[in-house]
């Protein structure tokens, strides 16, 4: 509302292009330059988004996790050398800086948390403890919205973050599509608290 009570005038959006990666594009060219800074402003205390949108088959997953072909061996050290790897996708790349920012920064002790969930047929499911049951949406005045139930790990090393994005991403509903084998069906948010 303008002065004296009339409507202000409607403001158009301003939306610019930051850039496009072709299909030979480096994972870690990618992370530089759409994921590192989003986690450099987590560690000053600015909530931090990335966000991977496309139909299936244009290599969300990829882009996030890595190629599949190439997930490591369950354990700890293959999990660690994976991320650290020319194919490792935004996730496992930013643990990696994550962690490192915090060994390194001496800004004291961080406490770092993890959850994981699917948005399955407009309904709420926590990938890290797959009850089956779809969890609620809630509001709280101090809290703000949060999803009620859903299982947060406490987390020490970028290898159990990606181990932890790894067994969440095993529980993803998928089908089979005329483009993708395991095309998953879902919208999954993977969320690192700091």
């Amino acid at each position: 509302v303008a002065a004296g009570g009339a409507p202000a005038e409607p403001t158009a959006d301003v939306f610019s292009f930051d850039g496009v990666f072709g299909e030979a594009a480096a994972q870690r060219d990618v992370y530089e330059a759409a994921a590192a800074p989003q986690v450099a402003a987590c560690l000053h205390g600015f909530n931090s988004t990335v966000f991977c949108y496309g139909p299936s088959g244009s290599g969300k997953s990829h882009t996030c996790y890595g190629p599949a072909h190439e997930l490591p061996p369950a354990g700890r050290r293959a999990t660690a050398a994976w991320a650290t790897s020319d194919a490792a996708g935004l996730i496992p790349r930013a643990a990696q800086q994550l962690f490192e920012s915090i060994a390194s920064g001496g800004r004291g002790r961080f406490v770092v948390r993890v959850s994981f969930l699917q948005l399955y047929r407009e309904s709420i499911y926590d990938l890290l403890s797959p009850s089956g049951r779809p969890l609620a949406l809630r509001e709280d005045p101090r809290a703000g919205v949060f999803v009620e139930g859903i299982t947060e790990v406490a987390v020490r090393s970028p290898s159990e973050v990606w181990a932890l994005a790894a067994r969440g991403q095993r529980h993803r509903a998928t089908a089979a599509t005329a483009i993708n084998d395991v095309s998953s069906r879902s919208h999954a948010i993977f969320t690192v608290v700091v």
